[in-house]
Order: C-alpha cells, then sequence, then structure tokens
C-alpha cells in the first residue's frame, strides 16, 4: 500500500512540474525550500511571504467562524506534512491559500452591512474589507503580503487616501520606490504628498506654467495664448510634439526623436532654462524613491523596469486610460489619398473604404444632432477583409526626414557639435508647419484593423471620424508593478478588472469605516430637466434664479457647473482631488456630468469586446454608474464626516436618478423665480 502511494505521489508531482511549465502559479509562493539569507528576509523580491506568514497575515482579517478555523487546521496539517516530507503540492497549498482570503473577504462584507446609504452598490455586489480610521497602511501592506497584487480603496472622499499615501514608504512594502500617480501630480492636495516630505514631482514637456487662483489658493496649469507664464517653458519643440502626437505618430514624445537634433540637447541635460531643461529634470528625478508623475510621463516598463515598484493611482476612474482617440478630419482623408496614388495596387483595394468615406467627412450626409454610432458607420462602409494592414502602415510610414536636415550629406544632425546644429536647424514653428503638410495622420491602417474584427471602435460626428482603439500602455504599466494601490471612492471593481482586463477575483476591495453624516443634507431639485451642455433660454433662467435664491441664503454657497457656463467650479476638474469646499455650507450642483456618450459607448466597446445598442442594459448602467461616481465624488468635496458640528448641505440640479436619499423638491417652492414658464403663467392666473 505505501508502495502504491509512493508511485502515485510522483506521478502527481511530474504532472506538477510539467503544468508549471506552462501556467505561473497562482502567486508568488515557490514552495518551501530554506530561504536564501542574502535576500531581504521580510520581504524576498523572487517571492512571496511563506505560508505560515500568510496564515498569520490572514488570520487578522478572519473572524472566530467554523468554516475559518476548519480552513485554518486543514492548511496547518499540509504545513507540518511538508516540513516532515520535505515537499509539498504547491496547487493544493495555492487552493487552500485561496480559500483563506476569499473566506476573510466573504466574513469581512457581513460589517458592510451599516455602509451609509451612498454606497448601496458596493453593499450588494462586492466583498468590501473594512478598517478602522488609521490603519489603511497596515491593511495595504497586509493585502500586499498575502500577494494581491491589485488593491482598490473606495473609502470616500475626505477619509485621507491621498494623505496616507504621502505617508508610506519604501521600506514598508519592501520595494525601492513608490510612484504616486495623477493628473494634478504638480498640485499636492496634502502636504505628505510635498517636496519637503521628500516627493519629487516627474516633470512632462510643456511650453510654460501659470498659475492660476482657486477656491483653495492657487494652482499650476500648462500655459494658453495670452498667458504670462510662472514658470517657463523646460522645452523648446512642444509645437512639433503636440503636432507630431495630433498624427497619431508612434513614439512621437520620446527622447531619441525629438531631443536629438535639438539645437539645445546640451544646456538641457545637464541645467535648466528658457526654453530647456527637461532632459535635466527626468535625470535627477526619476530615480527618486519618492515620486510623483502622470500615469503618461512614466518611461516604458521595458526601459524603465517596475517590478520593485509600488503604483499608486490617485482617481483610476479618470486617470487610468484604456482607449486612444485619433480623429479624422475631411483634409486627412485627402492627405492620405494623396499619398496612396503612388501605389495602385495598394490604392485599388482601399477606394471602396476611402470612396465610402468621402461623403461621411465633406458634409454630405446628415449626420444629425448625435452624429452616427460604429453599427451604423460599419454598414455603410464596404468589406475590407482583403486589405493587408501590414501594408498600408509600411506606405503611410510618417517621413520625418525634416527633423534631420543633413541627412541627405550623409551626415547625422543629432552628430554635429551645437553651433553646426544652429546653421541647420529650423524654430520649433516651422518644423511644426512642415510635420503637419508632410506627416500623414497614421489612421488608415488602425481602421481597417477595427473594420477587420479588431477591438476598437469608429464613429462619425460633425468634427470628423472618431477612432477610438485599444491603448494598453496604463494597463502594461500596472502589470509590470510589483503592486497597485488604486484610490477611488466611487469606482466599482467591476469597472476597474475591465480596465486592467484581469478577474474579479484579482482584485482586493477596502475601504474605511466612517460615522453617519446627519448633519449633512441632499436635495435634488428635478423639474428643471438633465441641464447637459446644451440649455435652453428657460433653463438657464432657472438655473441663474436658484443661484441667486441659494447665494442669498448663505454666503459661503458655491456653484459646480460645466466649464463653459459661469460657476466656482467645473465638473471632472473640480469635482475630484480637491480641497477647494472645506469651509463652504451650501454646494449647488448644477447639471448632470456625464461624459460625451460616444466616448462612453467607445470606451465600452474597448473594455467589454462588443459594441452596446442604444437600449443595451448593461451600457445604461454603465454609463449610469459614471454619472452617480462624478456626483458622489462633489458630495465627498464638503468633507462632512470632519464636520459633524456643522449644517451642510448639496443642492442637485438635475432629473437624474439617485441610488441614495435625498430630499425632492420642486424649484418654485425655493423660489417663485425659478418656476418653469407654464407654472408661472398658473400662478399669474391664482394671483
Amino acid at each position: 500500500f505505501e508502495a502504491i502511494c509512493a508511485k502515485f505521489n510522483r506521478l502527481l508531482h511530474k504532472l506538477q512540474e510539467t503544468l508549471a511549465k506552462f501556467a505561473f502559479p497562482l502567486s508568488s509562493c515557490e514552495g518551501f525550500g530554506k530561504r536564501d539569507e542574502k535576500k531581504n528576509p521580510h520581504n524576498p523580491p523572487d517571492r512571496g511571504p511563506t505560508l505560515s506568514e500568510d496564515h498569520e497575515a490572514a488570520g487578522k482579517l478572519i473572524p472566530n467562524s467554523r468554516r475559518s478555523r476548519r480552513a485554518f487546521r486543514r492548511v496547518t496539517r499540509l504545513v507540518k506534512s511538508a516540513r516532515r516530507n520535505q515537499r509539498v503540492s504547491i496547487l493544493r497549498v495555492e487552493r487552500h491559500r485561496k480559500r483563506i482570503r476569499v473566506g476573510a473577504l466573504r466574513s469581512s462584507n457581513d460589517s458592510t452591512r451599516g455602509l451609509p446609504d451612498g454606497f448601496g452598490d458596493y453593499r450588494d455586489k462586492l466583498l468590501v474589507v473594512e478598517y478602522e480610521s488609521g490603519d489603511r497602511i497596515p491593511t495595504w501592506q497586509t493585502l500586499f503580503n498575502q500577494g494581491y497584487k491589485y488593491i482598490l480603496d473606495i473609502s470616500p472622499p475626505g477619509t485621507g487616501k491621498s494623505y496616507d499615501s504621502g505617508r508610506v514608504t519604501p521600506e514598508l512594502f519592501g520595494v525601492q520606490q513608490l510612484i504616486y500617480l495623477s493628473d494634478q501630480h504638480r498640485n499636492p492636495t496634502v502636504e505628505t504628498l510635498g517636496q519637503e516630505n521628500g516627493w519629487l514631482d516627474l516633470e512632462a514637456r510643456h511650453g510654460g506654467l501659470t498659475r492660476v487662483s482657486t477656491n483653495g489658493g492657487t494652482r499650476l496649469q500648462r500655459s494658453v495664448t495670452g498667458d504670462i507664464p510662472s514658470v517657463t517653458a523646460n522645452c523648446s519643440r512642444n509645437k512639433v510634439l503636440n503636432t507630431l502626437r495630433d498624427k497619431n505618430v508612434s513614439g512621437a514624445d520620446t527622447a531619441s526623436l525629438i531631443c536629438g537634433t535639438c539645437i539645445l540637447r546640451e544646456p538641457c541635460i545637464n541645467s535648466d532654462g528658457p526654453g530647456y531643461g527637461y532632459l535635466n529634470q527626468r535625470r535627477n528625478t526619476l530615480g527618486s524613491p519618492l515620486l510623483r508623475a502622470h500615469p503618461d510621463s512614466l518611461p516604458d516598463p521595458e526601459d524603465f523596469p517596475l517590478d520593485d515598484v509600488l503604483l499608486i493611482w490617485d482617481e483610476p476612474s479618470q486617470n487610468f486610460q484604456v482607449k486612444n482617440s485619433i480623429t479624422v478630419t475631411f483634409a486627412d482623408l485627402q492627405q492620405t489619398i494623396s499619398a496612396l496614388m503612388p501605389y495602385p495596387e495598394l490604392f485599388c483595394a482601399v477606394q471602396p473604404l476611402l470612396t465610402a468615406l468621402l461623403p461621411l467627412l465633406d458634409g454630405s450626409v446628415n449626420l444629425g444632432r448625435h452624429g452616427m454610432g460604429h453599427m451604423e458607420v460599419a454598414e455603410r462602409l464596404p468589406s475590407v477583409s482583403g486589405v493587408s494592414v501590414g501594408a498600408i502602415t509600411q506606405v503611410l510610414m510618417p517621413q520625418l526626414g525634416f527633423l534631420n536636415t543633413t541627412s541627405d550629406y550623409g551626415v547625422d544632425l543629432a552628430d554635429l557639435p551645437r553651433e553646426l546644429r544652429k546653421k541647420f536647424s529650423e524654430h520649433d514653428g516651422a518644423i511644426a508647419s512642415q510635420a503637419k503638410e508632410q506627416v500623414v495622420k497614421q489612421w488608415l491602417a488602425p481602421l481597417v484593423r477595427v473594420l477587420q474584427g479588431g477591438s476598437g471602435c469608429v464613429q462619425v460626428t460633425r468634427r470628423g471620424l472618431m477612432l477610438s482603439v485599444p491603448a494598453l500602455r496604463h494597463r502594461g504599466m500596472a502589470a509590470a508593478a510589483r503592486g497597485n494601490v488604486f484610490l477611488d471612492g466611487t469606482l466599482s471593481r467591476e469597472d476597474l478588472a475591465l480596465k486592467l482586463g484581469c478577474s474579479l477575483e484579482d482584485i482586493c476591495v477596502v475601504r474605511q469605516k466612517i460615522p453617519a453624516t446627519p448633519n449633512l443634507e441632499i436635495i435634488q431639485v428635478g423639474d428643471v430637466g438633465r441641464l447637459g451642455m446644451q440649455r435652453g433660454g428657460d433653463q438657464m433662467k432657472r438655473t441663474g434664479a436658484l443661484s441667486r435664491y441659494f447665494r442669498e441664503d448663505d454666503a459661503s454657497t458655491r456653484l459646480l457647473d460645466f466649464k463653459n457656463f459661469e460657476a466656482d467650479g467645473a465638473w471632472w476638474r473640480d469635482s475630484r482631488g480637491v480641497n477647494d469646499f472645506l469651509s463652504v455650507k451650501t454646494l449647488v450642483l448644477i447639471g448632470t456630468p456625464c461624459r460625451n456618450l460616444f466616448d462612453l459607448g467607445a470606451e465600452f466597446a474597448i473594455v467589454s469586446g462588443r459594441f452596446a445598442a442604444d437600449d443595451d442594459p448593461e451600457f445604461k448602467a454603465f454609463v449610469h454608474r459614471s454619472v452617480l461616481s462624478e456626483i458622489h465624488q462633489a458630495i465627498g468635496r464638503l468633507r462632512a464626516h470632519r464636520r459633524l458640528d456643522e449644517s451642510l448641505r448639496v443642492v442637485l440640479v438635475s432629473n437624474v436618478e439617485m441610488d441614495i436619499p435625498v430630499r425632492q423638491v420642486a424649484a418654485k417652492d425655493l423660489t417663485i423665480e425659478a418656476a418653469g414658464k407654464v407654472e408661472r403663467a398658473k400662478i399669474a392666473i391664482e394671483g
């Protein structure tokens, strides 16, 4: 009997060894060999914590239930058996480790029944680990040590997610570098993320930065025409760079393409000054153990390894991009046709497609108010099954000889001394003009790839042909990093999994317990309409009356609206990640913060792999979650749970269906001036 058992045990391990060659283990566990003393004893870079350490960490999250005790005893027996026999089935241990993690999450979900009403979605659909105030960093550490690569912290706005992120150090997680990724990396909202606390900012190329006033202080933003920059430009080739980006040229912003022939390359590498300094700033900053950056500013993981880096993503619903949008105009179509005419065979293959696109872009076809969606456009376009994407890419490859003006003489401009480069180089504006005229926008190959069944989406609006294709850079960064912490109080685990392209089980969702906020009243004025970007004269009059009413009632009142309308803040820009409304007692939210439906449809098509019809319930839910997340973020700007001794109110002027209890009020009950036309007529007759 023992011989038979030994024989089958050997066969089992041979099978496991064979499977290991084709698939990675479920976590970083590598067995129970002796620990290499030369490696970090706290968190070795090439393996996760030992099983006993994993149980000890998991035990902090598992309540004293019969299921957890039984699972714990089972794994303990495996550990003891492994120590006796000096070997153990990795797959069996991983299976029980996963049961412990799932059991911990399910058990902790019992406590989420007391969550505030504003987060009902998470209570019903997610398994959430809750932690007490002050335990955020230890909770992240525990989950990180358990092998979770993706941790989503959905603590409500104002609970200190950014503040605690600034208190994290590489030593706490056993990594070499921490990178805080945000589109507001220049303007940290908490002092813990400031330079005085060791966090350095990775600056991008810019043509100057202007300091503007906000409700809570000042903010640096890119200068536009007419601004007087507070910070001088750090790159003298911004115009040509923006032109190449607009042309969808791959690697347009890389130093090898832009900096090699620049006349200011040498001073840019070694110092800062007006029009140069980008390379020097990047060299001095990129190696900092604590780094703030925009997600697009980080180098490619192949050039800048992230295997020993912890990424902290601020507002990933906004900053984690999964698609790239290309706008194709009638001029771009003409330029492409001209570039293809010298190649008769290829031109004949794509001519039916180009012919079908002409009336869509020259104004011959009535596109209606909202344009055409993917399915309607695809029906109008002919089949391209026989067209070679590789041939199109090769023929339309960007010709960037204008950047290297001495190449015709057999000399590379980048190899010449600086003084000689000056004689052969043009100014930034002149080079940008040449790029606009000579470089063909790279849109035809991606369009053919999408029409042949590849991932992407195509729409036609009055702006032109809108082509959306997958952008895998951020997803690749997250996959290459040692670990990721996502900070977003209103992002669901389902949406994050779609962005990452992973399963729901790979994401651990946590949140901080917060007290109830009876001091906050939420009022909804829903009879004024949706109030999008297009508003009628009567709607403008009624919203103006409501604004005056609340300003007269409370001098601290602030308005949040779309940036096209006069207000104290704008949706998306000031409704997330800012602390500008900490002294406000009445915050009026005007309008429904819904992104462009074509843009949402393109993102849904890319992350889900299918195109949504107008009545698709999943797409409707996707859009509704996007709207509600912005509204919840805006409500959180008041930090009501920190101001329990103050009476606060949020007024939502929109007819959107909310997922939290609100007090419905008619506009006329607040002020007669905000009544509708029919209501005003009735009031006048009755009076």
